[in-house]
């Protein structure tokens, strides 16, 4: 799922870069909020399933609050780089976070499996 959405808003952010009229920008309007707007509980629960159940209200803590620096850090770096770089370029160099999203989701997945498997081939 954390794929799916991570697809989904990154091309709604390419979509929005390269708009041209209206029904682009609610092509991308729609795209993203379908997509950044199940990606963040998806997160939130891959992130509570991880956590021991005496530690998930640190860990939902630590969640939100890495969402609120991430927002503020981004706004900070993509603000001082707007001076440079047109509006649409910012919107294609923020997209790459969640193809950076897409790849840490994809090693977790392959980590999981390979741990699985070494419990299969301990328990012969």
């Amino acid at each position: 799922m954390i794929v799916v959405c991570s697809v989904l808003t990154f091309s709604a952010l390419w979509i929005l870069s390269l708009a041209t009229s209206n029904t682009y920008i609610i092509i991308s309007g729609i795209l993203f909020g379908a997509g950044y707007g199940s990606l963040i509980p998806t997160l939130q629960a891959w992130v509570l399933q991880k956590t021991t159940p005496d530690r998930r209200g640190v860990a939902n803590g630590m969640f939100y609050s890495a969402i609120d620096l991430g927002i503020g850090l981004s706004g900070l770096f993509f603000g001082i780089l707007a001076q440079f770089v047109s509006t649409s370029v910012l919107f294609q160099l923020s997209s790459f976070f969640f193809i950076f999203v897409i790849v840490l989701t994809l090693i977790s997945g392959h980590k999981k499996k390979i741990r699985q498997s070494q419990r299969v081939i301990k328990g012969m």
